[in-house]
């Protein structure tokens, strides 16, 4: 059962750059898509709002915590490469380190591997926010290189 996996009061500190923050109402750091979309069940069964920390660069939490559900989705961090004549597809979980896509576009002397060398982070942080570079490289927004991406809801009417 997912509840199980959902620990009350825990520290968030440990998963910031900046080490500060209070504790998670509730949280769980998901292994799986299915254990993700269970998380956002609950977290719908018990109205409970919901909050998504990927990396954790750059992210202040108050020192009194988040209400409700906090996802950490560092373990959502498979991918697999695919080619596909004249393409290289890499599709990636929103934990998947940037780093681990600059070693393969580096094993693959392609473009973006510039552009990744100057991201830390996370494939959900740099979608969300189009994560770029400010130097004259193509490509340097995250637009440039992501085709398509998924994002899990909920129906709210049941």
């Amino acid at each position: 059962m997912i509840e199980d996996q959902i620990v009350s009061n825990k520290d968030l500190a440990e998963f910031t750059s900046w080490e500060i923050g209070g504790p998670a109402e509730y949280y769980i750091a998901p292994k799986t898509l299915d254990e993700l979309k269970l998380a956002l069940e609950f977290s719908h069964q018990k109205d409970l709002s919901v909050s998504i920390l990927g990396g954790g660069r750059n992210v202040l939490i108050h020192d009194e915590g988040v209400q409700g559900l906090v996802i950490h989705t560092h373990s959502l961090n498979r991918h697999q490469i695919i080619e596909e004549s004249p393409n290289l597809v890499i599709e990636a979980e929103t934990g998947t380190p940037k780093s681990d896509l600059l070693k393969i576009y580096m094993k693959y002397r392609l473009a973006p591997a510039i552009f990744f060398a100057g991201l830390p982070g996370d494939m959900g942080g740099g979608v969300v926010m189009n994560a770029g570079v400010g130097h004259s490289v193509s490509p340097r927004e995250f637009h440039e290189v992501v085709e398509r991406f998924e994002v899990y809801t909920l129906n709210q009417q049941g």
